[in-house]
């Protein structure tokens, strides 16, 4: 089951100095593009795409997914949320899938690639490595450093929740390239200021970040409005 995962997901959150906020954009074949806001901070974690706002608070043990022109929102309690997701909607992961991770075989093997190539996006340099599973590319990534946001929240916590958040039981998924842990070690480096995906079409999904700036944050800027309604209360008890 999910909920022998939460307790070391929801309180292993590094307590560090300072937070991020990053933009992104996601580029698909076609010319469509995909803006993200991203908020880090101890532990805290918000995006913004749009209307919709997600919010995963491991310190609190909270998540939100906030719809700014209605002022509703829904959320409460981490495992009463999964769980309710769960319910649901459980998705079956084989194969490539549009959560943009990569489900592979038990014996499959993930390689991280040094390219010795290096480019500077937003003001940092991102040094090239490429991602191959069982020899195959799958990304191609460029790591800042010195943009530290990965230290606020560790991304194998973060991408194992992002699953579950998607239905997925991470038990029963096999192994899965973003929560292995040589593609886990390359994310503690630094921050992707460029990843470039290849889907099963064979179509680049593109990836940059446009702006990233560390600053302090309010505790209430992590949790929802005082004047928006939430929809599904019984989350919160």
């Amino acid at each position: 089951m999910i909920w022998r995962f939460m307790p070391l997901l929801l309180l292993s959150a590094a307590a560090l100095n300072g937070g991020w906020e990053i933009s992104e954009i996601t580029r698909y074949a076609g010319n469509e593009e995909f803006k993200n806001e991203i908020f880090i901070d101890t532990g805290r974690y918000k995006s913004k795409s749009g209307d919709e706002t997600m919010i995963i608070d491991m310190n609190g043990r909270k998540i939100y997914f906030m719809y700014e022109s209605k002022k509703r929102y829904w959320g409460g309690k981490a495992e009463a949320v999964i769980g309710d997701i769960f319910k649901n909607s459980v998705t079956e992961m084989s194969g490539d899938t549009s959560l943009g991770y990569t489900h592979i075989n038990e014996n499959s093997t993930v390689e991280i690639v040094k390219t010795g190539e290096s480019i500077t996006i937003s003001g940092f340099e991102g040094i090239g490595y490429q991602v191959l599973v069982d020899g195959e590319l799958k990304k191609e990534i460029y790591i800042a450093p010195k943009l530290t946001a990965n230290s606020e929240i560790d991304p194998k916590d973060l991408s194992t929740i992002m699953l579950l958040l998607s239905g997925v039981e991470v038990a029963s998924a096999g192994v899965i390239t973003e929560i292995s842990d040589e593609y886990v070690n390359l994310m503690r480096q630094g921050y992707p200021i460029r990843t470039i995906e290849y889907d099963p079409s064979g179509d680049p999904i593109l990836t940059e970040v446009v702006k990233a700036k560390q600053r302090s944050f309010n505790a209430n800027e992590f949790i929802p409005p005082e004047n928006f309604i939430n929809t599904k209360k019984e989350l919160e008890e």
